[in-house]
C-alpha cells in the first residue's frame, strides 16, 4: 500500500467514526429532551403511591399523613387542596391492604391549627418535619408543581420526620381538565406568614384573653430573645417553645422563675432583666413557634431535682417534665411531643369556660 492509498484509508475511516460520533451523541441528546407521556390524575397518583410504598415493612405500625401541594409562588391555591385530598384519598385505600395509618385532613388541620402552623404554614421539607415531631406524623407525603397550558408537572417527596430525611422522591406529569385548571387561580383562604411576633387570643367579656409578643420576627442565631405578656385576668402562665426539629421545651417557668401566675392587665417581659437568665436563638436554624397558656390554675408541672414545684395542683400525665436544674433550666416533656399535642386539646376542652387561653407565635432563626 503506497502513501497516498494508506491516506485515503485512514481518512475515510477517521469520516466514519465522526459520523458516528455525532450520531451517537444526537441520539443522546433526543433520548435525554423526550418527557415521560402525561397521565390523568387517578393512574398519576396511584403510581407515585405505588413507588413510595414498594418496601412496606418500613411503614409498619407508623402514620402518614398528605402534606402541603404549593404552586411555583410556594402559595397554597385550591388546586393544592384538591391534590392533597386526592392523594388523602389514593392513601387511605393503600392503608387499608397495608400495617401503616393515615392521619386524615379534617384531623391533620385541626392538629396543625393548634400550633398556628396550618397547611400554608408546610413551606418546605423542614416545616414537614417539625410537624411530623409535634403531631406524631412519621412519614409525609409533600409536593409543588407547576402548569403549562393543560398540563401540572407534580415533584413529590416522601419525607421521614424520624430520621429527617426524604427517602424517596417522584415526578409525574398530569393532564388536567378545565374544571380543575380553574383551581389554580384561587388561592387558599387561610395562607399565613411565614412568621408571626405578636398574638392576641380571641375571647368574650368575662373570659381570659392573652397577648404574647416578641421584640421583632427575626433572630440571627446568637441573639437574645425576649418575650412578652399580658392578661386581662389574673392567671397562671405557661409558655412552651418547639425548634425547628419539633422539641418542645417549657420556657415559662423554670428554674430560675418557678412562680407563673401573673396580674391582670400588666406586661410581663420574660425574661425580666432581673430574672438572671436569658434566651438565646440557637440552632438548629429556621422557625420556632412559641406557645403561650394562661389558665385559672397552674397548668405545667415542673419539677426539680428535689421534686415538684408546683403542689397544690395535680398534673395530667401530660404536662409531667424532666427535673430542671441550674444547667439545664428549661424543662421537657416526659411524653412525646405528638402525644402531648393531643393531649393539650384535651386539657382545654376540661378547663371551665373562661378559665383557659391560648397565643401562639413564630420567629425565625438564621445564620449569624
Amino acid at each position: 500500500m503506497n502513501n497516498r492509498t494508506f491516506i485515503r484509508t485512514a481518512l475515510f475511516f477517521l469520516m466514519v467514526t465522526i459520523i458516528a460520533s455525532c450520531g451517537t451523541t444526537m441520539s443522546k441528546k433526543q433520548a435525554g429532551s423526550v418527557l415521560e407521556e402525561p397521565l390523568e390524575l387517578e393512574p398519576a397518583i396511584n403510581a407515585t403511591i405505588a413507588e413510595f410504598f414498594n418496601n412496606p415493612e418500613i411503614f409498619d405500625n407508623k402514620s402518614v399523613a398528605v402534606g402541603s401541594f404549593l404552586n411555583k409562588e410556594k402559595k397554597l391555591s385550591k388546586l393544592s387542596l384538591f391534590f392533597i385530598n386526592e392523594f388523602g384519598k389514593a392513601l387511605t385505600k393503600k392503608a387499608a391492604t397495608s400495617d401503616f395509618s393515615v392521619l386524615k385532613k379534617p384531623e391533620l388541620a385541626k392538629l396543625l391549627k393548634t400550633w398556628g402552623i396550618g397547611f400554608a404554614g408546610l413551606k418546605s421539607n423542614t416545616d414537614h418535619i417539625q410537624a411530623g415531631v409535634l403531631l406524631g406524623v412519621d412519614f409525609f407525603i409533600s409536593g409543588k408543581y407547576t402548569i403549562k397550558e393543560d398540563i401540572a408537572t407534580m415533584q413529590l417527596n416522601l419525607i421521614d420526620t424520624k430520621t429527617k430525611k426524604v427517602i424517596a422522591k417522584s415526578k409525574k406529569r398530569v393532564i388536567l381538565d378545565d374544571d380543575t385548571l380553574e383551581k389554580n387561580v384561587k388561592y387558599y383562604a387561610s395562607n399565613m406568614t411565614v412568621a408571626k411576633a405578636t398574638s392576641k387570643s380571641k375571647g368574650v367579656d368575662g373570659e381570659i384573653k392573652l397577648e404574647l409578643w416578641a421584640e421583632k420576627d427575626n433572630y440571627k442565631a446568637g441573639e437574645t430573645i425576649r418575650f412578652f405578656a399580658k392578661a386581662n385576668k389574673s392567671c397562671y402562665l405557661s409558655i412552651v417553645e418547639v425548634d425547628a426539629h419539633g422539641k418542645i421545651s417549657v420556657l415559662f417557668p423554670n428554674y430560675y422563675t418557678t412562680y407563673s401566675f401573673i396580674k391582670a392587665d400588666k406586661v410581663y417581659p420574660i425574661p425580666s432583666k432581673k430574672s438572671g437568665y436569658e434566651y438565646i436563638a440557637d440552632k438548629p436554624l429556621g422557625i420556632k413557634i412559641a406557645r403561650g397558656i394562661a389558665s385559672a390554675t397552674p397548668f405545667i408541672g415542673i419539677a426539680t431535682d428535689k421534686g415538684s414545684i408546683m403542689k397544690k395542683k395535680r398534673h395530667s400525665a401530660i404536662t409531667r417534665t424532666k427535673p430542671v436544674n441550674k444547667e439545664n433550666p428549661f424543662a421537657s416533656f416526659l411524653v412525646k411531643a405528638g402525644v402531648f399535642t393531643k393531649g393539650i386539646i384535651e386539657e382545654a376542652k376540661k378547663a371551665n369556660k373562661g378559665e383557659w387561653a391560648e397565643a401562639v407565635i413564630k420567629l425565625k432563626i438564621t445564620k449569624e
